[in-house]
């Protein structure tokens, strides 16, 4: 009801068309193109042959918007999305700017211009904040357009944006929810700071903006109606017409709401250059006399005090505008309506929400260094003179400085090394796959991708890829592979051995997808990409471990080339070295975690020879002998080279 009454107090509806551009609009109203150019060459009946700027200038502007319209018709440009600058040069330059063009000493300010209203708000704190020096102190905030007189008095603004199509429709900026409204509320604090706060004509005042998103236009409104700070109103949308076929029921509209702005203006101009407080003087005076005597008009602070006439007349409420909610707030919280009431002399009120804040000297500012001997803390600014704490860089040395000698993390031997290229693949098991699932996170039912486990929050991240684990069990724990039961349909970069048994089992599905950089920001987001990039072939490494997936051979081949001659050397010089290795070892199995298979008993030596391993030469000699001889099939190169025959368990790495 509060939020109603607002609404419709003291509203002020905008100036309707006068009769003669009423009907010079409507002889436009045309279908094709050739009647609109036929109109074009009449000449003007209310005009005749005497053009005077004062009276004929509204029909002389719509005679050039309506010329510019149909060049562009014409063209076919306005069916095309084009950026910000060109609806600014070809569209609403001509239409808005036009428009404003005869009202007194204005012209509108086009190119990301500041606002000297918002400036002066900025600057109020400063000692002079005057309007010659807001280029040394902070500047205002930037707008499209900026209606401003060359007395830097400002009267409206607006905001342009390009028109955005999408597959799922047109979007455009918003720009009635952002700093629009903002800095409009800077420019009525100006303008009733200029009429020197007078309340009759307060209630008069009103400044305009335009929102701009490639063809659509919405006009919004501020005033001060009586009572309230401040209320704006949102517009209806107007669109320029695509085409002369809808050019009758979209395009004059707007021209007409265009109009009906810029009379509202021209208005406010007239007030605020003709602006009197006579009738002030007599509303102070009826004021005083309907509240002689009363209690209101008294505060009791141990002897009676009036309040000052200056703060008896400020209204009890103000309205609060927020892009998504309007609210009531006292006028004393000055925090939410410092940003167009902080001209004004605050009074003071009880203790409530509204009003709570620190006491005087509560806060104690920091001491600025160096700044002359009258601050205490000047030239040497505490640090005295010379020596290692005066210097710069808080004189200070790192961390693990010793004077001079060789630190630690130097004297002490180091082991392995860093590999730039290394992958980091995020782990997810197996049981968190599941509970995910159950908890309908996850539509089972659907392909699962990498993005959906992102998207859900399963995993925290998405470096290098994604790889699945079983989760085998630890102590006392069980292993999370029993709990998975629902068959699936996933895709991660890598999986192990125990964790592809356990989801083919489930009767599910597992693709271990390679994906560059490129490939994974395009799965993540993949609205940020007109066309998709395809996916490349895995490098020389990569490439050498989607090998053994594919083979079943269970382990990284040593040599990856398809030249036997080389095959045949590097299997020569690693058997040499095997032969001379002093850090020769035997183990049970070979298992470093990755889901590598087991081999023969013969086959359970691991020797580091030049990044080379016994059990790479031998699946070397296999793969040796499956290029030499195609025909064969490779469990039967496998057996004939090691005596065993081959292992049939399925490993990825």
């Amino acid at each position: 009801m509060e939020l109603e009454e607002i609404r419709l107090h003291n509203r002020r509806e905008l100036p309707n068309l006068p009769d003669d551009l009423l009907k010079h609009m409507m002889t436009f109203a045309k279908g094709t193109i050739q009647e609109l150019r036929k109109q074009l060459q009449q000449p003007i009946d209310a005009i005749g042959d005497n053009f005077i700027r004062e009276i004929h200038y509204d029909l002389d502007w719509l005679q050039y918007a309506m010329y510019t319209l149909v060049r562009e018709y014409e063209s076919g440009a306005l069916k095309v999305n084009h950026h910000e600058q060109w609806y600014n040069i070809h569209l609403w330059g001509p239409i808005v700017d036009q428009c404003f063009a005869n009202i007194l000493d204005m012209e509108g300010v086009r190119g990301e211009s500041c606002s000297v209203a918002s400036g002066i708000r900025k600057n109020i704190n400063r000692e002079t904040p005057s309007k010659e020096a807001l280029t040394k102190w902070k500047c205002g905030r930037k707008a499209d357009l900026i209606l401003r007189t060359t007395a830097d008095l400002e009267f409206g603004g607006g905001e342009a944006g390009r028109m955005y199509k999408s597959e799922k429709g047109t979007k455009w900026l918003l720009e009635s929810g952002m700093k629009l409204p903002k800095m409009l509320k800077d420019m009525l604090a100006q303008l009733a700071a200029e009429v020197n706060w007078s309340k009759r004509t307060l209630r008069e005042l009103l400044v305009v903006g335009f929102v701009h998103g490639g063809r659509r236009q919405m006009l919004l409104e501020l005033d001060c109606p009586e009572g309230f700070t401040c209320r704006l109103r949102r517009g209806k949308v107007y669109n320029v017409a695509e085409s002369v076929e809808t050019h009758a029921a979209k395009t004059l509209p707007l021209l007409a709401a265009t109009w009906r702005a810029k009379a509202a203006v021209r208005n406010c101009v007239h007030l605020v250059l003709t602006h009197t407080t006579d009738g002030d003087a007599e509303d102070e005076v009826l004021r005083l006399i309907k509240e002689a005597g009363s209690t209101d008009s008294f505060e009791s602070r141990g002897d009676v005090l009036k309040i000052p006439p200056c703060l008896a007349t400020l209204p009890p409420t103000s309205l609060v505008h927020h892009c998504h909610r309007s609210v009531l707030l006292p006028i004393c919280a000055s925090a939410a309506t410092r940003s167009f009431v902080s001209f004004i002399e605050q009074p003071k009120k009880k203790i409530g929400l509204g009003t709570l804040a620190d006491n005087e000297g509560a806060t104690k500012e920091r001491t600025r260094l160096g700044r002359g001997p009258g601050s205490g803390r000047g030239k040497t600014a505490g640090r005295g003179h010379k020596g290692q704490n005066a210097r710069s860089g808080n004189g200070k040395p790192t961390p693990i400085f010793e004077g001079g000698q060789t630190p630690l993390v130097k004297r002490i031997p180091k082991r392995g090394f860093h590999n730039p290229e290394r992958k980091e693949y995020q782990p997810l098991n197996l049981d968190r796959l599941q509970h995910w699932i159950d908890t309908r996170r996850i539509d089972a039912s659907q392909p699962i991708t990498m993005k959906h486990l992102l998207d859900t929050r399963c995993i925290h991240k998405l470096q290098d890829g994604v790889k699945l684990l079983a989760d085998v069990g630890f102590r006392h724990f069980p292993p999370g592979a029993e709990y998975f039961k629902t068959p699936v349909n996933i895709e991660v970069s890598r999986a192990s051995r125990k964790a592809i048994e356990t989801v083919e089992q489930a009767g599910g599905t597992i693709i271990c997808q390679h994906y560059h950089s490129l490939g994974l920001r395009a799965l993540r987001f993949p609205e940020k990409f007109n066309k998709l990039p395809k996916i490349p072939f895995p490098g020389r490494k990569e490439k050498g471990k989607l090998d053994c997936s594919v083979l079943g051979i269970g382990c990284v081949i040593g040599i990856r080339t398809h030249k036997t001659g080389v095959i045949w050397r590097r299997r020569k010089t690693s058997k040499r070295h095997v032969k001379s290795s002093p850090h020769r070892r035997h183990d049970t199995h070979v298992n470093d975690g990755d889901g590598w298979n087991t081999f023969p008993n013969d086959l359970h030596l691991e020797l580091r020879t030049n990044k080379m391993t016994v059990t790479g030469i031998v699946m070397a000699l296999v793969y040796e002998n499956r290029l030499r001889r195609r025909e064969a099939p490779l469990q039967e190169c496998f057996e004939k080279e090691t005596g065993k025959p081959p292992p049939n368990q399925r490993m990825t790495v």
